[in-house]
């Protein structure tokens, strides 16, 4: 399920100017948490605004996908923080 979130959304990503870093898929507080992971191409650092972007271009790509066959699960991007 992560490999075909990372090939779905890599290109849209890409086209925002970012580089997709990494997906998880992970139990949080009871619900399933689906979390791209960014960086900016630029090597600025993200901020909200960016990640709601992605998140907004992503969306409907995942519901189209339906990694999760049916199940409900939260999405998030984020970064990967100071490195």
């Amino acid at each position: 399920m992560i490999e075909k979130v990372k090939a779905a959304c890599r290109s849209t990503i890409e086209l925002l100017g970012y580089d997709l870093v990494n997906v998880t898929y992970e139990e949080e507080f009871g619900t399933m948490e689906l979390c791209i992971y960014i960086r900016a191409k630029s090597g600025e650092p993200i901020s909200h605004k960016d990640c709601e972007k992605v998140s907004v271009a992503v969306d409907g790509i995942i519901e189209e996908l339906d990694p999760s066959n049916g199940q409900s699960y939260n999405l998030s991007v984020s970064s990967l923080g100071i490195e």
